[in-house]
């Protein structure tokens, strides 16, 4: 999974950048982070360093462009450590973390632990394993909670893309013409939906938080959080600029009586993390298809340490009970008012999902369609 290797600055020496074989292995180095099953720590003045060696090296397009590629990943795939670590000794403080992995060293010392020594001729890191198995695909469930934490460690943004998350909870009917927008709550499948999807966004809260965690957390990170999820709707934008009233009421309800149950999720809103939901309509106003079919079954979980693919949706879980048993004995498990049913004391276990990573992110691209604004709200302004 994600990997996180110090490099020093000393990596831009005056000496080492009048090595054409040293610009050359740092071009690449830097290059490879798009693929990104990996990030470089480093301390802030890496960046100056940089800056002020820069003219060592005498290929003038090989600096523009190594330049440029510390520009593009300086707060993406190259991360800050903390401002308390600034002044220490990093070979202490970085490894006293579980989630930091190994030192990259550029003079050889084999008697040094946790660390890795990368000759500029030999490019034995671009051989990732760990990359070609992600590329095929791995189960979820074979992932460890530090290697999900991984992934959201010291990140302010969270992006979640899900095709059918509003079309699965959000289903009204439309009965002679008219919607009912009543009786859809109570339907079995429904029930279970949004209780799936439920504990599904309480899994990542909670592991935001802990990623956040002062035993966790190496890096720079800023005091604000937010959570997007991204979805397709197969209804139009007409359909929610003309029941936005509708629609507002049912995310009041599905946040206050049933998403605030889960304590990961109120623990996330009550520190002061967002929750943005953008929804994707199939046709623009003009009646323009503004998605492509196949491209929208690139779900990912995305932070700025790197994207995941998920090749299902934001159902992490899924009911232990089967959902013919439940949908036989709802009455045992339903709770709420009798105008919010929902369910509660149900057991829930992760159902295999295949993932493969990938360092670009593209929700819903449209192809030779324009490309349809979402239809979007913040969550945290129904907080009752």
């Amino acid at each position: 999974m994600i990997k996180y290797f110090y490099l020093d600055k000393k990596f831009f020496h005056p000496d080492l950048l009048k090595n054409a074989d040293h610009c050359q292995f740092i071009f690449n180095l830097l290059s490879f982070l798009k693929r990104g099953t990996f990030n470089l720590v480093v301390k802030k003045d890496f960046y100056n360093c940089f800056l002020e060696n820069k003219n060592n090296i005498s290929n003038n397009i090989l600096r523009i462009r190594i330049e440029k590629l510390i520009k593009n990943h300086l707060r993406k795939k190259i991360r800050f450590i903390k401002s308390e670590f600034e002044n220490g000794d990093p070979y202490i403080e970085l490894i006293k973390f579980d989630s930091f992995d190994k030192f990259l060293e550029i003079d050889k010392k084999d008697n040094k632990k946790n660390s890795i020594f990368f000759d500029s001729l030999s490019f034995d890191l671009y051989k990732d394993e760990v990359f070609d198995f992600l590329e095929q695909g791995k189960l979820f469930n074979t992932m460890t909670e530090l290697d999900f934490e991984k992934i959201l460690l010291g990140a302010s943004v969270i992006e979640a893309t899900v095709y059918n998350f509003i079309d699965k909870i959000y289903k009204p009917k439309k009965e002679s013409g008219s919607w009912n927008f009543e009786r859809f709550l109570s339907e079995p499948e429904n029930l279970v939906d949004r209780l799936i999807f439920g504990h599904s966004i309480n899994y990542i809260c909670e592991k935001i938080i802990k990623a956040r965690s002062n035993d966790l957390n190496f890096l720079e990170t800023t005091n604000s959080i937010i959570f997007n999820i991204n979805c397709r709707s197969t209804k139009t934008e007409s359909f929610y600029y003309n029941f936005k009233h509708k629609f507002n009421e049912f995310l009041g309800d599905y946040l206050n009586k049933e998403l605030l149950n889960f304590a990961s999720i109120k623990e996330f809103l009550d520190f002061g993390g967002l929750i943005n939901l953008n929804i994707y309509p199939q046709f623009a106003a003009d009646g323009y298809a503004t998605l492509d079919g196949e491209e929208t079954h690139d779900r990912y979980i995305h932070s700025e340490n790197g994207v995941f693919s998920i090749s299902k949706d934001l159902d992490i879980h899924s009911t232990v009970i089967k959902f013919k048993t439940l949908r036989n004995n709802l009455s045992d498990f339903r709770s709420g008012t009798r105008s919010y049913p929902f369910l509660e004391n149900i057991d829930v276990e992760k159902k295999p999902i295949r993932i493969k990573f990938s360092s670009e992110s593209h929700p819903f691209i449209s192809m030779g369609f324009p490309l349809n604004p979402p239809c979007s709200t913040n969550l945290n302004q129904f907080l009752g």
